[in-house]
């Protein structure tokens, strides 16, 4: 896997509710000091695969992994030499197939009552593809030895960056 590490990038992209965990991913490692940006899941191809270069990684939050906009990313990043990872509910499923590795996030099915609210209304899927994003940020912190200091100095606003002052790293 390339990394920021490496000079790379790191993207995350998803569409409806699991965008907004790609989102929150994105800030995440932000905030501990890994260099990360989101995109829409529909933007890559209406000019933001612009951004994709070789030695990039993009991580494609999909609950189903079916999702016809990502799907339609993976041979451009192939293409670009760029790393596809997912976080979907089935590694098997087509944007699963297409990824360099898959994370799996599974919820029961609608079948037991405990699945989807509504049979298909993303609810339990985005907490567990959540569970999965904690632990890639805390793997990344604990990667890079990230100390609870090197957090401040990456968020000195608000409660957690009280008496932060800036400096030189």
């Amino acid at each position: 896997m390339h990394s920021s590490e490496d000079g790379g990038r790191l993207f995350t992209t998803g569409i409806g509710k699991a965008a907004v965990v790609a989102k929150r991913l994105a800030v995440s490692l932000t905030s501990v000091g890994v260099p990360a940006e989101w995109v829409h899941g529909t933007e890559w191809v209406h000019g933001d695969l612009g951004a994709a270069r070789a030695g990039d990684a993009v991580i494609a939050v999909s609950h189903s992994g079916k999702t016809a906009e990502l799907l339609q990313l993976a041979p451009h990043l192939q293409a670009r030499d760029v790393a596809l990872l997912a976080i979907v509910s089935d590694a098997t499923s087509p944007l699963g197939a297409a990824s360099a590795a898959a994370l799996e996030a599974r919820v029961p099915s609608a079948d037991s009552g405990h699945g989807e609210l509504l049979g298909s209304v993303p609810s339990r899927s985005i907490v567990a593809q959540e569970a999965i994003c904690n632990g890639i940020v805390a793997e990344m912190v604990a990667a890079r030895g990230c100390q609870p200091s090197d957090f401040k100095f990456h968020h000195p606003g608000g409660a957690i960056g009280i008496g932060v002052a800036p400096t030189s790293t």
